[in-house]
């Protein structure tokens, strides 16, 4: 599954680049679309515990940005997705996502 956003001026910080900011809050939606699919019947749902983003390179206005996942790993608690997002074939940003399942406000066990 890749996520793909085009660069309107709304998105673009007094440099004219993408803000960072604005690209954070999409890599964690899309992330946290990929956890949809560990959701037990219950309906519990993830959250984001923590997000490293190293920005590589600017994007700028009118650019078609593609966000992928490149690994996922699940714990007994959590899963983190390694990401890529890249634009024109050069990347833009990389980083890591965790999210943890909560169930009353405490940690709740993954059952695949």
């Amino acid at each position: 599954m890749t996520s793909i956003y085009k660069i309107q001026t709304k998105h673009l910080n007094e440099h004219s680049s993408l803000y960072g900011g604005q690209l954070l809050e999409w890599i964690d939606n899309y992330c946290l679309a990929k956890t949809e699919r560990y959701r037990n019947k219950t309906g519990e749902k993830f959250v984001t515990r923590a997000m490293n983003c190293e920005f590589v390179n600017p994007a700028f206005l009118g650019d078609l940005i593609e966000m992928k996942v490149s690994k996922e790993t699940i714990g007994n608690t959590s899963i983190t997705f390694e990401y890529e997002v890249v634009s024109k074939d050069k990347m833009i940003a990389k980083g890591t996502s965790t999210f943890v399942k909560l169930y009353d406000g405490k940690k709740y066990e993954i059952i695949i």
